[in-house]
């Protein structure tokens, strides 16, 4: 049986009803708030064409794959290689599987990922992948420390996030909305992973920030 800690239950159960009612207008209102993707979709083409280690055995997991943004992109440009997505939200899983039904190197799965019971059954990924994923756990160091358990030896870890906000009403509105920012991240991360790069871009003229880091696994 899967155990799963009563914080990352309650992140559970928030995801799931969340996106109950927001999967059907995600892909037309998402593009307002969750920044930088375009272009991290862009460093996530180049990371992958770069590395030449990447062998059939092993894939690219997209954790919090939601409606398959980034899979229906990077699939048909690597058929060689799987992706897995996973995402806890059947709602969400629902649009992105018309969406990446085409594509037969695409396996989709109904799998929150903390449930350290059934990740401890997935190969090995060498690539994975958290778009705006991390803000929606409130125990970072739990999520990262299982993808650190998941990644092959050589494995690389790919994030873009929210990081900060100067600003107390758009901190509140957000945690309503279950997000949290997370602007200690290079602590959390630093044990676990070497930093290849880091950046910080800022929203909205400084509403908000956030960031996207490329990670090499420390074993």
């Amino acid at each position: 049986m899967s155990i799963i800690n009563s914080i990352d239950y309650q992140d559970k159960k928030h995801i799931e009803q969340y996106y109950r009612w927001n999967a059907n207008i995600y892909d037309y209102t998402r593009w307002a708030i969750l920044l930088g993707r375009n272009s991290f979709k862009a460093e996530l083409i180049t990371y992958l064409s770069d590395d030449h280690t990447l062998a059939k055995t092993r894939n690219v997991t997209e954790i919090g794959c939601g409606t398959g943004f980034y899979l229906t992109s990077l699939a048909p440009l690597f058929p060689d290689r799987q992706f897995i997505g996973l995402d806890t939200s059947p709602h969400m899983l629902k649009k992105a599987h018309q969406r990446v039904a085409r594509f037969s190197n695409v396996r989709l799965s109904n799998h929150f990922f903390p449930d350290h019971m059934s990740t401890n059954q997935m190969i090995s990924p060498q690539h994975v992948i958290g778009s705006y994923v991390l803000s929606l756990n409130s125990n970072p160091e739990n999520f990262l420390q299982h993808i650190h358990q998941l990644l092959d030896s050589d494995g690389q870890l790919h994030l873009i996030d929210f990081y900060h906000s100067p600003y107390s009403f758009v901190t509140r509105w957000m945690r309503l909305h279950g997000v949290y920012f997370h602007d200690q991240i290079l602590e959390i991360i630093q044990p676990l992973f070497k930093v290849d790069t880091f950046h910080i871009h800022q929203g909205y003229g400084g509403l908000f920030s956030y960031y996207n880091v490329h990670l090499m696994k420390k074993c």
